[in-house]
């Protein structure tokens, strides 16, 4: 694991402080540890899902503790992660972005209506 990788930033944070906070939002609080469990275990879905090194991922989430999580799971599996999809677009401009990109997977935030809702 290269230093200067953001998974291996997270984990030897885990390992140094486990306890100590290392993500707040409105809803909770997660420790190092529970961050590492918590990114592993999306990583695993992940590459259980198919999804291979290199591979594009997108994400469709509002500022909460799961948009961190999912970016660091997609370096752990060493996918490319673009995290600017907007709530601005309509579904019919997150299609054509997620085509356009060549996208494998979108980690979109359940009951996150999109802003725009122009077909």
């Amino acid at each position: 694991m290269a230093a200067g990788h953001l998974y291996g930033l997270l984990a030897r944070h885990a390992t140094a402080r486990p306890a100590a906070i290392a993500l707040v939002d409105g809803r909770r609080r997660l420790s190092w540890a529970d961050l590492m469990s918590w990114v592993d275990g999306v990583g695993a879905d992940l590459r259980g899902r198919g999804l291979k090194g290199g591979e594009r991922v997108c994400l469709l989430l509002s500022n909460r503790v799961e948009a961190i999580v999912a970016f660091l799971a997609c370096a752990r599996e060493g996918l490319a992660c673009n995290p600017s999809l907007h709530r601005s677009h309509s579904w019919s401009e997150v299609t054509n972005l997620l085509q356009r990109l060549g996208a494998r997977a979108l980690i979109a935030e359940p009951g996150w209506e999109l802003g725009a809702r122009r077909s």
